[in-house]
């Protein structure tokens, strides 16, 4: 409990798609504040003991987690309607942009390592930025890949975010109950939320 609010995720239940990061007053006939779906930014929150929880800044304007960046539909079903002869004419007076990376559509089902030993189906741990003011979640770009984010904060300005983060280059061994993997200390002075 924060003097600006209680944080809270309404979790999916079953058979929904989408959830929630809502935002309590904290008085006592206090209500939602305000609510953001964010099932299309992150797939799942990370809120347990070895990725830490919710963590506000110093000015209560945003929070921070550890959540998972949902897998992009980069695939391209072959059962596509062929576009039209109008579109094809107006796409070729378009100017010309790069053709993305095509792949088939059994990619998607390719096995993907996960940390197990009670964390099935977790497998890319993400930094996330939630921005009260503005109402907006946005996802932290610049980690490196090898790199397992763990209990992020904000710093005394607000603005950068300090993080514990486990190394692990080759697989994604067990966290819960082995504590001697490599871990580091690491500061982001300039989160970029952006792709480009």
């Amino acid at each position: 409990m924060s003097k600006c609010g209680t944080l809270s995720v309404k979790v999916r239940k079953e058979g929904e798609k989408d959830f929630w990061i809502e935002v309590w007053t904290p008085s006592l006939n206090g209500g939602l504040r305000q609510s953001l779906k964010i099932s299309g930014e992150a797939a799942k929150i990370y809120n347990d003991t070895v990725f830490g929880g919710f963590n506000w800044s110093k000015d209560l304007t945003k929070v921070c987690f550890v959540g998972e960046a949902p897998e992009p539909a980069s695939y391209k079903n072959p059962w596509d309607e062929q576009p039209k002869k109008a579109e094809e004419q107006s796409k070729a007076d378009a100017p010309v942009k790069p053709i993305p990376k095509e792949y088939f559509q059994d990619e998607k089902f390719l096995y993907k390592e996960d940390f197990g030993e009670g964390m099935v189906g977790k497998r890319t741990p993400t930094i996330f930025v939630y921005d009260l003011v503005q109402n907006t979640i946005s996802r932290v770009y610049g980690l490196a890949a090898d790199l397992l984010p763990m209990y992020p904060i904000f710093d005394e300005q607000s603005k950068g975010i300090i993080f514990s983060a486990v190394n692990l280059q080759t697989k994604k061994l067990g966290l819960v109950y082995c504590l001697n993997r490599p871990t580091g200390l690491y500061y982001i002075k300039a989160p970029i939320c952006d792709k480009d």
